[in-house]
């Protein structure tokens, strides 16, 4: 009588060999993991800094401008560069007549020099301003009047805009946040990567909109009626660790310290929290120069560098 003839299946074979190999991998894993870990994890030093929320706005530029009008008909030669300064008086612009004559355009203040007018000069006044509520811009209309240019008599042709006294731009306050609606409080704005300090020089509530001062800015701003700008709402200073090197342990919260090659928990204290980072208070922990930045796997006594 012949013997029974066993068949080996092959998917228990492998099934066999995997939880060989996994077993052996949790050995290792076992043995290796603070060493795993010490590479891991990445470290940094407490340091100070700064982070700000801001928020887009568009404005309305209020200055004291000046138009310059043609004196008669004729071609115009602009003699100023276009931004650039002028004093008072001086000839600016000449105006040459079909029969050759020419006529001078004079500056009738110190200021910047633009060539381009949009009818709001005589209206948007910092003279204005204690009655003035929300500028009108419908059917605003720039003109700009290049050299060369063939113009009519008593046409604006430029204007001349007052860069040393204060300037104002209204904004609307139904795109700022009500803590920020307050006379008298101040703002600090960024242009084209330039901080400018302002206040809320008058306020008329959501239907007159505020009007914002500023004493010093860019020559350049001035060149154009609406102004794209940002304004810092919040601003979290001291020392800065991310949300996400934070620890709870026994409800509260902690940082993973390295001391002498290791990690090391140790409570601290948060004044803040803006944009995924946190404002830890003073005084710190001692001997707080490094900590574990991404403390998922970290425990105690790990060693980290």
């Amino acid at each position: 009588m012949m013997g029974r003839m066993y068949k080996v299946d092959p998917r228990r074979g492998k099934l066999v060999i995997l939880i060989v190999f996994l077993a052996l991998g949790g050995l290792w894993l076992g043995g290796n993991w603070p060493r795993l870990v010490a590479r891991l994890a990445k470290v940094d030093y407490l340091a100070r800094g700064e982070v700000r929320s801001t928020l887009d706005l568009q404005g309305i530029l209020i200055a004291d401008e000046q138009v310059l009008v043609a004196p008669a008909a004729g071609r115009i030669q602009w003699l100023v560069p276009d931004g650039q300064r002028v004093r008072i008086g001086q000839t600016v612009a000449r105006i040459t007549t079909a029969g050759g004559i020419a006529a001078a355009i004079n500056a009738p203040a110190a200021g910047l020099l633009s060539y381009t007018t949009d009818g709001l000069e005589t209206v948007l006044r910092p003279a204005s301003l204690p009655d003035m509520t929300k500028p009108a811009l419908t059917g605003l209309k720039t003109v700009t009047v290049a050299g060369g240019q063939e113009v009519g008599a008593g046409q604006d042709v430029g204007r001349v805009t007052d860069n040393l006294d204060p300037v104002y731009i209204y904004v609307d306050p139904a795109q700022v946040p009500s803590g920020m609606l307050a006379q008298g409080k101040p703002w600090l704005l960024t242009w084209q990567g330039q901080e400018l300090p302002a206040v809320v020089s008058f306020l008329r509530g959501p239907a007159g909109g505020l009007f914002l001062r500023l004493g010093r800015y860019p020559d350049q701003m001035v060149g154009a009626r609406q102004v794209n700008f940002a304004a810092v709402t919040r601003t979290l200073s001291g020392y800065l660790v991310p949300q996400t090197a934070l620890v709870a342990r026994g409800g509260q919260t902690g940082l993973y310290l390295v001391q002498d090659g290791q990690a090391h928990w140790a409570g601290v204290q948060v004044s803040g929290y803006l944009q995924g980072v946190a404002d830890l208070a003073e005084p710190l922990p001692d001997q707080a120069a490094l900590y574990v930045v991404n403390p998922r796997w970290v425990r105690d006594g790990v060693p980290v560098s």
